[in-house]
């Protein structure tokens, strides 16, 4: 019996020996490429470098910055203002695109239109967003103003500014969420819906009490990417808004690129680079310990 084990065994570990060269390309690509920027920068926290002179340690002094900096505490309620505008409706939208096409003619179609956002260049789609935002010759205020309704600022006006880049957001993201959420739906065994009826359901019934909470696994997957990703945007902020106007849209990841090259406080932007790291990874935590009670992976 010893000696049958020892051949198994050696085949256990030769196939393992395999497993572990295969991916060890993508493990030293991420170790490389992610988590090494992401330590690098945890050290830099505790230098103080303008990109030209040798690097000085200060300690903590960065993060004692931090702590005192009032613009920190803004950019941080901007984040949390465009994250509480955008993840919401961009679910909800997502998830009523989805019903809408899986019960309609030409969804490959309609798919295909609704997901094109999510190809293009988010540079070249802010600034044609700039252009329809244009107060003076804009879409947006030509459509208002054939329903008699005055025009807004948009972009340019502090108390819109982050509804309005929350709002291009929403066109780029929610034909993305959307193809998730017609996969998931697709996978719905039709039994369920056939029971739901026999029961008396209604069409309104069976989205609520059975199409929502069948799809709760892809909208806590949404949710995480959704959450991280807002958290991160700034490609729209440089094009469209500049942080502005006055501070009304600088982000957290908005003033990192302030101080870290506009200011070049390396320094200083690598530790607010690691608050928001801590934020993001605690969020997603706190979303990781909530699902429980309301994610249903049981069908």
């Amino acid at each position: 019996m010893t000696n049958l084990a020892k051949p198994r065994i050696s085949a256990f570990r030769q196939d393992s020996l395999w497993a572990w060269a295969m991916i060890a390309p993508a493990v030293l690509g991420l170790l490389i490429f992610m988590w090494g920027p992401v330590v690098y920068v945890m050290a830099l926290g505790f230098f103080e470098w303008d990109l030209i002179t040798a690097k000085q340690f200060v300690g903590i002094s960065n993060y004692a910055r931090l702590v005192k900096d009032p613009m920190f505490y803004h950019s941080l309620k901007v984040t949390f203002q465009y994250v509480c505008l955008f993840v919401p409706a961009t679910i909800i939208a997502s998830m009523f695109l989805s019903i809408l096409l899986n019960r309609i003619r030409f969804a490959v179609l309609f798919r295909t239109l609704f997901f094109l956002p999510a190809v293009c260049m988010t540079v070249a789609t802010s600034l044609v967003w700039t252009l329809i935002y244009n107060p003076q010759t804009g879409l947006f205020n030509a459509l208002l103003g054939l329903l008699g309704i005055p025009g807004l600022k948009w972009i340019y006006d502090p108390s819109t500014a982050v509804a309005s880049i929350a709002l291009m957001g929403i066109w780029l993201q929610a034909g993305y969420n959307t193809v998730f959420y017609l996969a998931a739906l697709q996978n719905i065994p039709k039994t369920i819906y056939e029971a739901a009826e026999i029961d008396g359901a209604t069409s309104w019934k069976k989205i609520l009490y059975v199409t929502i909470p069948l799809l709760s696994p892809t909208t806590f997957f949404l949710l995480i990417i959704n959450v991280i990703g807002s958290f991160q945007a700034f490609d729209q902020l440089y094009v469209m808004t500049k942080g502005g106007p006055g501070d009304a849209t600088t982000t957290l990841v908005y003033y990192i690129y302030q101080q870290a090259f506009q200011n070049y406080s390396v320094g200083y932007a690598s530790s607010l680079s690691a608050v928001l790291f801590l934020l993001v990874i605690i969020v997603t935590i706190v979303q990781f310990a909530v699902q429980k009670k309301w994610v249903n992976y049981e069908r």
